[in-house]
């Protein structure tokens, strides 16, 4: 005859070898084998969940595992499950009203998962992981709001672009309150009619153009800080002086009707390296602006 005792010593010794928790190893009754000595259930007395247990399945639920939990207060897994999901109808961890996985939030921004996982690494979006197998980001959805609203996290993503229409008009009421926007080193040569580098030195060299630096990579996928892009409020790019070294400048003589349209052309937006090809002039963007902010300048006085 078999010695069924023995074979389920094996059983339960190999259980505890690919580590399963002792307690409920011991729940079938060989407390010799796991050295635990399981709670009876046997009575109502035992089945009943106290004021307690129940607090603590409230106060850890989405922070431990079922199995934790269920370790701790000598339940099993199963029966922890069917405590808060059928008799307490708590929300699943990712599911909370208070919490927001990172997926969904990249979906309401319309935004690569990748992005959104990196940045709550990185802790630039408030998060923590939901306790299981599986890492799944789990984002404090006020502060999560919070973020995509203001302007300073707009040079990660263009508001404009958000696919949810509650977060996109939240941004469009701050954008009108704000009064400006992110203009990126590009743009700035781009009105300027120099190169981007000129941008850069302004900003890091000679400090005379506020710019801000991004605190990890857009894409979060390349590490190197060469990506860390910078980024100028347009207000300070429109205020922005480029000056040349000696002897490439030249004085052009301007007639009071190209003087009249630069000033228009300026006021409507356009850009000196735009106003420069709308003149059919010789003279380079940068001639245009100094003669721009002269006129500017004799206006005031």
């Amino acid at each position: 005859m078999l010695n069924f005792a023995l074979m389920e010593s094996i059983i339960v010794a190999t259980e505890l070898e690919e580590g399963r928790a002792p307690e409920q190893v011991a729940s079938r009754g060989l407390a010799y084998v796991t050295g635990v000595t399981p709670r009876r259930r046997g009575s109502h007395r035992y089945s009943q969940w106290t004021p307690e247990e129940d607090q603590f399945l409230r106060d850890n639920h989405g922070y431990m595992t079922d199995a934790e939990i269920g370790a701790f207060l000598g339940r099993t897994e199963i029966a922890v499950h069917l405590r808060w999901s059928r008799d307490l109808h708590l929300p699943s961890p990712s599911r909370h009203p208070d919490v927001i996985t990172a997926n969904r939030a990249a979906r309401l921004l319309g935004l690569d998962a990748h992005k959104i996982a990196h940045w709550a690494d990185v802790g630039l979006l408030v998060s923590r992981d939901m306790p299981g197998p599986r890492r799944i980001r789990l984002l404090h959805r006020v502060a999560f709001e919070r973020w995509v609203v203001s302007p300073s996290s707009w040079i990660y993503f263009d508001w404009k672009k958000i696919p949810d229409r509650r977060l996109r008009r939240l941004c469009q009421l701050r954008a009108r309150r704000w009064g400006d926007e992110w203009w990126t080193t590009v743009e700035v040569a781009r009105y300027h009619g120099v190169d981007s580098k000129d941008v850069l030195r302004l900003i890091t060299k000679k400090k005379n153009l506020p710019g801000v630096q991004v605190a990890t990579s857009l894409g979060g996928r390349n590490k190197n800080p060469y990506w860390l892009n910078w980024y100028v409020k347009k207000s300070d790019a429109l205020k922005a002086v480029f000056l040349r070294g000696k002897g490439s400048g030249h004085t052009i003589e301007f007639t009071r009707r190209a003087e009249r349209w630069m000033l228009k052309a300026h006021k409507a937006g356009w850009s000196y390296q735009a106003i420069t090809r709308s003149m059919g002039s010789k003279c380079d963007p940068m001639t245009i602006s100094k003669n721009i902010r002269r006129l500017l300048e004799e206006r005031k006085k």
